[in-house]
């Protein structure tokens, strides 16, 4: 879970429960109500634009697609939503588990 994403769950938490700790219910509710909270905050709308060179998942009437977002690419994000009917989108690194590096013996 990137940093951006974990604050963004911290502060809905907060918004949703008017507290910081002690949730007043079940911990199966509570883990329940955080999920959906988290799927909720995992995927954009396609009229936001991504940050450049952070690796994309877009959902779009075609299917799933993974997609390299580079920072030096000349395409502008509104040109890219139609030619690719991009409905939602995820950085990839938000959704796919984290990877160790294999250390150097």
């Amino acid at each position: 879970m990137t940093e951006q994403i974990k604050q963004a769950l911290e502060k809905a938490v907060v918004e949703d429960t008017g507290k910081k700790k002690d949730y007043p219910i079940s911990t199966q509710d509570a883990c329940m109500h955080g999920a959906l909270i988290f799927l909720s905050l995992l995927w954009n709308p396609a009229s936001k634009k991504p940050d450049p060179g952070r690796e994309l998942i877009i959902l779009s009437s075609k299917g799933i697609k993974v997609y390299p977002n580079p920072v030096n690419t000349k395409m502008a994000w509104e040109f890219f939503v139609r030619i690719s009917r991009v409905e939602k989108w995820a950085y990839s690194e938000d959704i796919l588990p984290i990877q160790e590096k294999a250390e150097k013996e």
